[in-house]
């Protein structure tokens, strides 16, 4: 007979409490391209006496997607906190949480800690000059259609008037 799971009852009463363990709770993740996904997985111990009841895993950002079991971790046994994480909001440094609430002996909850840096594809990244023209294009500016005059030194620019002035 296949062993099954009991999913956890959403009200659970006179749970005892219990510990866990985390293998690297804290990680620095390299480099990832914006845009690109991240996957993995913090696998975790009950080490404690009593089944582990994980009520939830709640992120620290909308760009994160946490699975976890919805059964009982009996004392001794092992499970994984999956999580994707979707780089496509942001860029540069990033560090972000996944907070576990359970029957956590003397603790709320525990908090998982991951950082990374999220940067743009080289090959997509435009160039300064690139960047302006498409500007000056989008905005149908003055500035192309009568050019700038005058020394190296001097810097152009439009008012209200639409005036371009030196």
């Amino acid at each position: 007979m296949p062993f099954t799971f009991k999913p956890i009852i959403e009200k659970v009463k006179n749970v005892k409490e219990t510990t866990i363990e985390i293998e690297n709770e804290i990680r620095h993740y390299f480099p990832i391209i914006r845009g690109k996904k991240l996957t993995s997985a913090f696998k975790f111990y009950n080490t404690g006496k009593e089944p582990l009841y994980i009520k939830d895993v709640t992120p620290s950002c909308g760009c994160i997607i946490p699975t976890f079991p919805k059964y009982a971790i009996s004392p001794g046994d092992s499970g994984e906190i999956i999580f994707e994480y979707d780089s496509n909001k942001n860029i540069g440094h990033v560090e972000l949480y996944l907070d576990i609430y359970a029957n956590l002996k003397g603790e709320l909850k525990k908090t998982l800690i991951f950082d990374l840096n999220v940067v743009t594809d080289a090959s997509y990244t435009r160039d300064y000059e690139q960047q302006y023209d498409n500007e000056l294009k989008k905005n149908n500016s003055l500035l192309l259609k009568k050019g700038i005059v005058g020394f190296e030194n001097q810097q152009g620019y439009v008012a209200n008037d639409n005036q371009v002035k030196f």
